[in-house]
């Protein structure tokens, strides 16, 4: 079984998995029976034993973690608890009902149920407690978050604004109408010639379909989503005035450029969006900072050096 996982926002407990129905064996780092439950790192009054890590390491090789983040596995655990120790401090640990269902939908992101997830780490040799403990911490943290910054951290309608403005490029413009025709030849004469005919034939952008059926892409695109050579050839024009100035292929290819219009209506569900994403932000900022506050304020040791 391969599950694979991509880092998600400290907000939520995404889980992005791809999942291949044969388990495969994870080989378990060499550690002796004796030292398997020994204390790893002290963390205030908690523990974190070699087991752990080793459980950890095989859980995340088998969601094929980058390498770095397996390699970071004891600090992440020391991590994990001072935000379970700050979670339990702001009375918001993870209740069981919390840790089931996320546990649920982890299970329901590799299109599987709870118990085949759980019968599927225990064939390779990972134990059920090693997935509620990580789903748990994603909890906690969460929580702790939440209830710490949450209220702070709302975003008022002036900051969408000046997003939408900054990922626009200017106040006002919220998409731009636009239309690219590729003329083999790039700057030769004979390319630029048919370019320059292409613009006497066509007085707007809807010519195009008439003159140009084929070999044209016509798009309506926040700004930010243009091309850098694209997007400044557009800003030197007016509505249905073309440019020459933007060439792919290498200089090969003439990208013949048409502005068709900018728009200043912002699309349906872009504030949210862009709400979302700044509330996001300024959560994990808070979050990144409180976790280097805790660890600075704790008593962190290492018995086996």
């Amino acid at each position: 079984m391969t599950i694979r996982l991509r880092r998600t926002p400290i907000l939520t407990l995404a889980f992005c998995l791809g999942l291949i129905a044969t388990a495969v064996s994870v080989p378990a780092p060499p550690v002796s029976a004796q030292s398997a439950f020994s204390v790893a790192v002290r963390v205030n009054d908690d523990i974190v034993t070699n087991y752990e890590i080793q459980q950890r390491r095989r859980f995340l090789t088998l969601l094929n973690a980058p390498a770095e983040v397996i390699g970071q596995v004891r600090e992440t655990l020391v991590n994990e608890r001072l935000q379970n120790q700050a979670a339990e401090r702001f009375g918001v640990s993870a209740s069981p009902e919390e840790i089931e269902e996320g546990v649920a939908s982890f299970a329901a992101r590799v299109n599987m149920g709870p118990e085949q997830v759980i019968n599927a780490l225990s064939q390779n040799g990972i134990a059920p407690q090693t997935l509620r403990d990580f789903v748990a911490a994603g909890i906690n943290w969460r929580n702790v978050v939440r209830a710490r910054f949450g209220p702070s951290a709302q975003v008022t309608d002036d900051e969408i604004d000046r997003a939408l403005a900054r990922d626009s490029g200017g106040p006002g413009v919220a998409a731009i109408d636009y239309a690219t025709i590729p003329i083999s030849g790039g700057r030769s004469s004979d390319a630029l010639a048919r370019a320059q005919s292409l613009r006497n034939e066509v007085d707007t952008c809807d010519d195009l379909y008439g003159v140009r059926p084929e070999g044209l892409e016509r798009q309506v695109v926040p700004p930010s989503e243009i091309p850098e050579d694209v997007a400044a050839a557009l800003s030197r024009l007016d509505p249905n005035e073309m440019s020459f100035d933007v060439t792919r292929g290498g200089g090969s290819v003439l990208l013949v450029t048409m502005l068709c219009g900018r728009s200043t209506e912002v699309p349906e569900g872009a504030r949210d969006q862009v709400r979302e994403r700044l509330f996001q932000q300024r959560m994990a900022a808070y979050a990144s900072g409180f976790l280097e506050e805790l660890r600075a304020e704790a008593i962190i040791t290492y018995p086996e050096g």
